[in-house]
C-alpha cells in the first residue's frame, strides 16, 4: 500500500491552496473530496472578497480552482472518510472500500450549514450567500 506524505481531506479554497503547495514542494499528495471541488464557490452568483479576484463569478473561480490544480498534477480522489486513526508514525484513513495511508494529515472540510431554510438550496448563489 502506498504511504503518501500528505493526505488533505477536503476540496474547498483551503484543500486545493495545502495540496498545491504540498506537490510544489514535491510531496506526494492525497486529496480526498468531490471532484466537484467546492460547490459553495461554483454556485455563488458572484464573490466579491476573494483576494486578488474581485466580484469573479463563482463558477469562473471554480474553473481557475480546478486549472491551478490541473497544472501542478493535483488529482482528486473521490472517496468519503469515515475514521482517521494516528498509528504512530502515520495515519490510517478508511474511506468507503479503501484504507489510505499518510504521514501527514490535513482536516481542510470547512463548514457544513445546519438545517436549510425553505427554498435556501434553491436560490444559492441566487441572492443567498455565506
Amino acid at each position: 500500500m502506498e504511504r503518501y506524505d500528505i493526505a488533505i481531506i477536503g476540496t474547498g479554497p483551503a484543500g486545493l491552496s495545502a495540496a498545491i503547495t504540498a506537490k510544489i514542494r514535491n510531496k506526494s499528495v492525497l486529496l480526498i473530496g468531490s471532484k466537484d471541488l467546492s460547490p459553495k464557490v461554483t454556485k455563488a452568483h458572484a464573490i466579491q472578497n476573494y483576494l486578488g479576484l474581485p466580484n469573479i463569478p463563482g463558477s469562473d473561480l471554480g474553473a481557475a480552482f480546478q486549472a491551478s490544480i490541473d497544472s501542478v498534477g493535483v488529482t482528486v480522489t473521490e472517496d468519503k472518510i469515515t475514521a482517521a486513526y494516528n498509528l504512530g508514525d502515520y495515519y490510517g484513513l478508511q474511506g468507503a472500500e479503501t484504507i489510505y495511508e499518510a504521514s501527514t494529515l490535513i482536516l481542510a472540510t470547512g463548514m457544513i450549514p445546519g438545517k436549510l431554510l425553505p427554498g435556501e438550496e434553491a436560490l444559492l448563489g441566487r441572492g443567498v450567500s455565506y
